[in-house]
């Protein structure tokens, strides 16, 4: 279960471009990655559980696994990657809600649910996609 602290007021952002996980201007997965990583160091865990979340994005779009990933909010990603990953289905979709808790401030998250979005896109790293065929 994830430690989730909520915060008392938020502020949704209100274009489309703040709605998306990866924003106007995406980066490689590995830089995400990067950027995870020092934000765990420095005890940054909504840095970490957001940067992570980008990654695995970043990733299934470098995989060719979304469509107009640039464009996609959380569920939307969420949604895209569940049947692919149906071993994983329950920890993408709860990465997803985390990441939109975190990011619109609802949440404070903890280091074990930053690193559980940072071990979820190292599984889905490994993992090989259930791909269906096109007829």
């Amino acid at each position: 279960m994830w430690g989730l602290r909520r915060r008392a007021s938020y502020a949704a952002a209100s274009d489309d471009a703040s709605k998306s996980v990866l924003g106007n201007e995406p980066l490689r997965p590995t830089e995400y990655r990067k950027r995870a990583a020092q934000a765990i160091a420095n005890g940054d865990y909504s840095a970490a559980l957001l940067d992570g979340f980008r990654a695995l994005t970043a990733q299934a779009d470098e995989d060719t696994l979304l469509e107009h990933a640039v464009a996609l909010t959380a569920a939307e990603v969420v949604r895209s990657l569940q049947s692919p990953y149906p071993q994983h289905s329950q920890g993408v979709e709860l990465a997803g809600r985390t990441f939109d808790l975190t990011r619109y401030g609802e949440v404070i998250p903890t280091a074990d649910d930053a690193q559980q979005v940072l071990d979820l896109d190292a599984a889905l790293q490994t993992a090989r996609p259930q791909l269906q065929a096109i007829p």
